[in-house]
């Protein structure tokens, strides 16, 4: 059979699932060379439950993982849903950028959502963490849960040399009002869906690209790193297939590594237009 000339011809072995991961798993070579990780390296993950799922085989390798929301004493020893304890903070699973970014807008005072609790049968629902098993019963409470998770969140960042980022999905449901994206639908696991407020998004991948260098940009500039160490904090983009791992030590607000539009298809559809995020 005659060889046809194809642009997969030239890459290397680390742009294919059977040689970089299924035959020799070679890590450094995902990374063009560069060790992922260090052993004084302070980790944290967010994003997909990917992100939940990296922390036991890191802590098992002997490599800090950041911890700053501890569970109350009161609760520790009961159950939890959704992986709220499998994270640096407990922000649980965020599926988009858009909804990460937002995270540190709000961890930063940039953002505050105008819908930013649902009361439910004598409970006050967090609507950007509805699954706890256990809300606050109060406004007062909740107010000082809020403090704490997103002090936890910001701790988290000044704590952290490297930062895992799995991205999840494009779609996700937004407030009309002023575009803050929620984990899961309105009244799917609390609240309650009001269709003239609660509207449906499909990120396009330039919405995506900017979104995380924004949040690089807060994280690199508007959190300092909490020690003295001189490195720069680096961030990880991982995705389930070796072509969508990025590993990007000089990444910066104007210059950041993120997925080539390439391999992101279904960013495609159009969203609907929400008022500009405060700067």
């Amino acid at each position: 059979m005659t060889h046809r000339s194809n642009p997969y011809d030239d890459q290397p072995d680390r742009a294919f699932w059977s040689r970089a991961v299924a035959e020799e798993f070679r890590p450094s070579a995902m990374g063009g060379g560069t060790d992922l990780l260090g052993a004084d390296d302070h980790v944290m993950s967010i994003g997909s439950c990917f992100a939940a799922n990296v922390q036991p085989y890191l802590e098992r390798a002997g490599i800090a993982y950041v911890r700053t929301e501890p569970v109350r004493p009161q609760l520790a020893h009961l159950p939890e849903n959704l992986a709220y304890r499998s994270f640096s903070a407990a922000y649980g699973n965020v599926y988009t950028s858009r909804q990460m970014l937002q995270l540190l807008q709000r961890a930063t005072g940039r953002f505050v959502p105008s819908e930013d609790r649902w009361h439910d049968e004598g409970q006050v629902i967090d609507p950007f963490r509805p699954g706890l098993a256990y809300p606050a019963q109060s406004d007062v409470e909740f107010d000082m849960a809020t403090i704490v998770h997103l002090t936890g969140v910001r701790r988290a960042v000044e704590q952290a040399t490297v930062m895992i980022v799995t991205l999840g999905l494009t779609e996700a449901w937004a407030d009309r009002a002023d575009g803050a994206v929620y984990p899961t639908c309105p009244g799917s696991v609390g609240g309650t869906f009001d269709p003239q407020r609660h509207v449906f998004a499909n990120f396009r991948y330039a919405d995506v690209v900017s979104d995380l260098r924004d949040f690089v940009r807060i994280a690199r500039v508007s959190i300092p790193r909490s020690d003295s160490c001189s490195r720069s904090r680096r961030f990880l983009w991982l995705q389930r297939r070796p072509s969508t791992m990025c590993w990007q030590p000089a990444c910066t607000a104007s210059r950041c590594c993120v997925p080539p539009p390439a391999i992101s298809v279904t960013m495609t559809q159009a969203f609907p237009t929400f008022p500009p995020m405060k700067s």
